[in-house]
């Protein structure tokens, strides 16, 4: 397991009274997978909706939104699960394709029900939102964060590098006070290698494991492609044809 610090966020979150959660960040920052982990390791039961995964799923959040109906349509649906609360988390996968599970967050949050919802595309795919109806907006009964790929930190972690030697960069760093050379050497190569991997967590995890960039630049050559997909997916007309452009020159732009 990578290990990222959302994952004490997600623990903080968990310790004290709260809402549900509303995870948002762009595709394969390691959303799901985070949240899955999280629920393995401190939850008795799990259970995980994805909506575009299984669209069917939707009807669970037609009609009425009360929690006991909601409660009753998850349990008959996914019965070999045991909702309780506060030993189940819920997991609302991919929530900008079911208004209804965003709308329904509003309704969950007094319920003690463990609920965290995540969405690539909140805010794109939302219709009501953009529309300026505020029907479905489950304000003030959510808390939300935002997950990023993983960091320079995270990206030591992965390669094996000691918290203390960290820590010990980053006191060096405040008190404006030289770094080990040989230490410098090598934090500055992780540098180049991070720099040539990237933060998304499947190109660290292939990078990691082989030893060698070759699977680490498959990785991020198929999320370039899914990124053009979804232009094309989510645009229509001239638009498709602009954006996959402006898309396509950001390279040249930071160069």
């Amino acid at each position: 397991m990578l290990r990222r610090k959302i994952y004490q966020k997600l623990l903080e979150w968990k310790g004290r009274p709260h809402k549900p959660l509303v995870i948002t960040g762009q595709r394969q920052v390691g959303k799901t997978y985070i949240v899955r982990e999280f629920a393995r390791n401190e939850y008795a039961s799990f259970l995980e909706i994805n909506f575009a995964e299984n669209p069917q799923d939707r009807m669970i959040f037609d009609g009425s939104l009360s929690p006991e109906k909601l409660i009753a349509r998850l349990s008959v649906s996914y019965p070999g699960i045991d909702i309780v609360p506060g030993g189940t988390l819920i997991f609302l996968d991919e929530i900008q394709d079911c208004m209804g599970a965003y709308a329904s967050l509003k309704y969950l949050s007094d319920t003690g029900m463990d609920v965290i919802a995540s969405g690539s595309l909140l805010g794109v795919r939302m219709p009501g939102v953009q529309s300026g109806s505020d029907a479905l907006i489950p304000l003030g009964y959510t808390e939300s964060h935002t997950m990023y790929s993983m960091d320079f930190e995270e990206f030591l972690w992965a390669r094996g590098v000691s918290e203390a030697v960290i820590s010990g960069i980053r006191g060096c760093i405040r008190d404006c006070e030289p770094i080990d050379d040989v230490i410098l050497d090598r934090i500055s190569s992780y540098h180049r290698e991070f720099m040539a991997v990237g933060g998304m967590p499947a190109s660290v995890e292939a990078f990691v494991d082989s030893g060698n960039f070759t699977g680490s630049r498959r990785i991020l050559s198929e999320l370039n492609l899914r990124c053009t997909q979804d232009i094309n997916r989510y645009n229509s007309g001239i638009d498709i044809l602009k954006t996959a452009e402006c898309y396509d020159s950001i390279p040249d732009q930071l160069a």
